[in-house]
């Protein structure tokens, strides 16, 4: 597994029900601004395709745009059934 994402799955556990986070908001804000460009972009990339293999996480992607340029990838962690 990827290191990045194995962080980010780490991190979710902090993320309270209800809670609108993006990728960035689970790193530290120095670590996040010594990821280069194309690692940052990466990352989302796949913990956009992770969350979608594994429901059971409860993390929602959130579409807020058409065009997805404008605004970041928004994620939602949803209440435990």
């Amino acid at each position: 597994m990827n290191k990045l994402l194995a962080h980010c799955i780490k991190e979710i556990e902090y993320i309270h029900d209800e809670e609108v986070f993006t990728v960035k908001d689970l790193f530290k804000g120095y670590v996040w601004n010594r990821l280069s460009t194309g690692e940052r972009r990466n990352i989302g990339y796949i913990f956009k395709n992770y969350i979608y293999e594994n429901k059971d996480l409860n993390i929602v992607h959130i579409i807020k745009s058409q065009n997805v340029k404008e605004s970041k990838m928004q994620y939602k962690k949803k209440k435990k059934k």
